[in-house]
């Protein structure tokens, strides 16, 4: 079970937080002329990834940020990607709604919307609690979440654990779950092997058994893809992605694909979307759905209970 951290009331070098047992951080970043004391820099970020720690960031001025919709998304990323340029940073940015209420779902959402805008949708992520985390779905690709883990959404890629502070180079810090960390860009633009069928295999990956909780029922992973544009030559207004979920030895207990989308820019038939594709007793090798990549742009969700290793492979099929 890894635990990363996240802080703001001072700089800690890699090997300190390495020392304390953690194997990751997020921090926050702005545009380089205005970084303060919370705000990684890069000596710090560089002294991060020395020490091998994995590294996120977030951007946040203030807790009404979410309330400032589209412009006020766009303003932000811009700063955020000035910031994150400056580190030679290139993945996911989280934009926060950091209170327990949401009072403007739609600036919410168009807020997200806005900083994709500027650094597409694959790298912008969603801090908040769970009610925040789900308007979020559809507007953002990765989900860090606060609040009571007993309120855990399912797409949850982290969870920071409100209930415990502990201090790291005499500093106090949150502490982080790491349920299931998102690299932007599932589909990557490079020479990919051919399936059995002669499709193109995007990408494979792999993952560790799901956790157990207290009561000893398997966690439900969720695991977020987007589609970039041009991503794969083959990718099309007709092409399919096709999921498999590829099991050594064995199957996964459970495995659900969901397809999000906001609207139908294909011109489909009504009803297609979201697409859901549900098993139980999933056997090795055997899972596969395919759901049509209408524009390049969607989001994908696999959600899997498996005791066992497992992988998601993602391959891209013309029409």
């Amino acid at each position: 079970m890894a635990y990363w951290l996240d802080y703001s009331a001072a700089k800690l070098s890699g090997s300190t937080i390495r020392n304390a047992g953690y194997t990751g951080v997020i921090r926050y970043i702005d545009a380089p002329q205005l970084l303060g004391t919370k705000h990684t820099n890069l000596d710090e970020y560089r002294s991060h990834l020395a020490a091998g720690l994995t590294v996120r960031l977030v951007h946040q001025g203030t807790t009404t940020d979410a309330d400032s919709g589209w412009q006020g998304g766009v303003n932000r990323a811009t700063r955020a990607k000035a910031g994150a340029d400056y580190l030679g940073y290139t993945g996911v940015i989280y934009f926060t709604n950091d209170r327990t209420t949401v009072p403007n779902v739609a600036a919410w959402q168009a807020y997200l919307d806005g900083a994709a805008s500027v650094l597409g949708r694959e790298r912008v992520g969603a801090y908040g609690y769970y009610n925040a985390l789900n308007a979020a779905v559809g507007h953002a690709s990765a989900f860090w979440q606060a609040g009571r883990r007993s309120d855990l959404v399912p797409h949850a890629n982290y969870w920071q654990d409100n209930n415990v502070k502990v201090t790291v180079g005499g500093i106090t810090c949150d502490r982080n779950l790491v349920i299931a960390d998102y690299v932007p860009g599932g589909l990557v633009n490079n020479p990919a092997p051919k399936a059995k069928n002669g499709d193109d295999v995007a990408q494979i990956f792999s993952y560790d058994p799901c956790p157990r909780g207290a009561d000893g029922k398997l966690a439900t992973r969720a695991h977020t893809f987007v589609l970039p544009v041009g991503s794969v030559s083959q990718v099309t207004a007709n092409a399919w992605l096709s999921f498999k979920c590829m099991n050594a030895p064995g199957g996964a207990d459970y495995v659900r694909l969901q397809s999000i989308r906001g609207d139908d820019k294909a011109g489909l038939p009504g009803g297609q979307y979201p697409v859901t594709k549900e098993w139980k007793g999933v056997a090795a090798d055997h899972t596969r759905v395919y759901i049509q990549a209408a524009d390049g742009q969607d989001q994908f969700v696999a959600y899997v209970q498996s005791e066992k290793p497992y992988s998601l492979c993602i391959e891209v099929a013309p029409k």
